[in-house]
C-alpha cells in the first residue's frame, strides 16, 4: 500500500479532492449498471478491502436498505447534478445515468413512503410501522423529504414538486412540535439506542437546517429564515455551555444530550456526552444557511 502525500497548494487540494468525488461517483454508476433493476443506491462493498457485499446475509447485504442513506443520497445526487455541471463532467454519460439512477431512488422511497401510511423509517423496506401514530415524524423522514425536494425541485414531475414540497415543510413543522423521533435502529450496544434513549439531542434541530437551506437556496422561501434562526437559537440557548450555567464543564462546549430537566446528561459511568463531530456539523450548517440567505434574500427581507 502506499503513501498519501499531503498536496501543497490549494489548487492540487482541490484536484485531489475532485478525483475522489468522480470515483466515488463513477463506482455508484457502474455497480448500477451490474443491478439495473435493483433501483437503490448500491455501494454495498467493505471500503478497506473492496470486497462486494451485495449478496452477503445480514446488514450489509441488499436486503437491508437504509432511508438515511437513500435519502442523503438522493439530495447529494441532486447537489453533484448542478456541481457537476459548473465544473465538468466524468464521462459523457454520467449525467444522463445519474439522473436515471436519482429519478428510481426517488420511485422507490415514494412507494416506500406510501406504503408505510405517510412515512419512512430506518430500515427503508420496514413494514413493521404503518400502525404508529401517523403524527409522529421520523430521522428517516428528515432525510428523505430533503432529498425527495432537493431531487424532484429540478427533476421530477409537476406533482412530484408539490409532494415533496409539502413533505419537507411538514417534517420541518414536525421539528418545531418535537414530533420528530429518531428512528436509528443500534446494531450493537455501543451505537445510538433511537428511541430507547431518554435523553434529548439537538440532532434534529441541526439537520433541520439542511432542510431550510435547501428551502432557501431553491425557492427563497419567505418562512424558512425564521425556522432556521429558531432552530439556531434553540441549539445556542439550550446545549451550549455559557455564561458558565454548568461550572464543571468548559465554557464554550456543545452538549450533546440533556436530560428532562435541561442539564447535561450523564452516561452509566457518569460521563458527560460531547460529539465534537456534531458540533461542527451544527457549525457548518448554521454557517451554511447563513451564507445561503445572505446570497439568496434582499436587504427588504433582512429587515424582516
Amino acid at each position: 500500500m502506499g503513501t498519501i502525500k499531503h498536496p501543497a497548494d490549494s489548487r492540487t487540494q482541490l484536484k485531489v479532492m475532485k478525483q475522489i468525488i468522480d470515483d466515488t461517483m463513477m463506482l455508484m454508476l457502474q455497480r448500477r449498471t451490474l443491478r439495473p433493476d435493483y433501483g437503490w443506491i448500491d455501494l454495498k462493498l467493505d471500503a478497506i478491502s473492496g470486497e462486494d457485499m451485495f449478496e452477503s446475509d445480514g446488514i450489509r447485504g441488499k436486503n437491508h436498505i437504509y432511508s438515511w442513506i437513500q435519502g442523503r443520497g438522493l439530495e447529494a445526487i441532486a447537489t453533484h447534478l448542478k456541481w457537476y455541471d459548473r465544473v465538468g463532467w466524468p464521462s459523457d454519460d454520467a449525467k444522463e445515468k445519474l439522473i436515471s439512477l436519482g429519478r428510481s431512488v426517488s420511485a422507490n422511497l415514494q412507494r416506500q413512503r406510501r406504503s408505510n401510511g405517510g412515512h419512512l423509517y430506518f430500515l427503508a423496506t420496514d413494514r413493521s410501522h404503518p400502525t404508529e401514530d401517523t403524527d409522529m415524524f421520523t430521522m428517516s423522514d428528515l432525510f428523505c423529504s430533503r432529498g425527495l425536494y432537493a431531487f424532484n425541485h429540478d427533476w421530477g414531475t409537476e406533482e412530484e414538486r408539490r409532494v415533496s414540497r409539502r413533505y419537507i415543510t411538514d417534517t420541518l413543522q414536525a421539528i418545531i412540535e418535537n414530533k420528530l423521533v429518531n428512528d436509528q435502529i443500534g446494531f450493537h450496544p455501543s451505537q445510538y439506542q433511537g428511541r430507547k434513549a431518554k435523553a434529548t439531542g439537538f440532532g434534529t434541530e441541526m439537520l433541520g437546517l439542511g432542510a431550510v437551506t435547501l428551502l432557501m437556496r431553491l425557492e427563497r422561501d419567505s418562512n424558512a429564515p425564521a425556522i432556521g434562526r429558531r432552530f439556531v437559537e434553540k441549539i445556542l440557548s439550550k446545549h451550549v455551555n455559557s455564561m458558565g450555567r454548568w461550572p464543571s464543564i468548559e465554557d464554550g462546549i456543545i452538549v450533546e444530550m440533556l436530560d428532562d430537566e435541561g442539564r447535561p446528561s450523564f452516561d452509566e459511568e457518569g460521563r458527560v456526552l460531547v460529539d465534537p463531530g456534531h458540533s461542527l456539523e451544527f457549525i457548518g450548517l448554521a454557517a451554511q444557511m447563513v451564507a445561503v440567505y445572505l446570497e439568496c434574500y434582499g436587504n427588504e427581507e433582512r429587515e424582516h
